[in-house]
């Protein structure tokens, strides 16, 4: 997509720089279960980051819903949905950094008419 930057790490897969919409469902370190929007820091075939309220547990598995958007649009031009492992949590002044490996395969999302 336009306006996305490979990002050169040492990873199983390429990442891309990438802001779309995420939509997080699963249960906090509480045990409770959450839902929140966010939006995506960087994704690849093999995972994705963001910045997220809700406290996770590292090994835990959240349910994602990406809406990728058409910036002269502002309804989504795809919607994706996908599940997830946690893989790190890092605290930062702006919530806390998820970064989670993909459990299953990403799956296109079509609207009924």
């Amino acid at each position: 997509m336009k306006n996305q930057t490979l990002i050169a790490e040492n990873r199983s897969a390429p990442r891309i720089d990438d802001h779309s919409r995420l939509y997080i469902r699963g249960f906090n370190t509480f045990g409770f279960p959450f839902s929140e929007a966010s939006e995506i820091i960087d994704i690849s075939e093999t995972g994705v980051s963001w910045l997220m309220d809700s406290p996770v547990w590292v090994d835990s598995v959240v349910y994602l819903d990406i809406f990728y958007m058409n910036p002269k649009n502002p309804h989504p031009i795809l919607r994706r949905k996908a599940k997830a492992r946690v893989m790190r949590v890092r605290e930062s002044k702006d919530g806390h950094f998820v970064a989670a490996c993909f459990e299953s395969e990403i799956m296109a999302v079509t609207s009924q008419s």
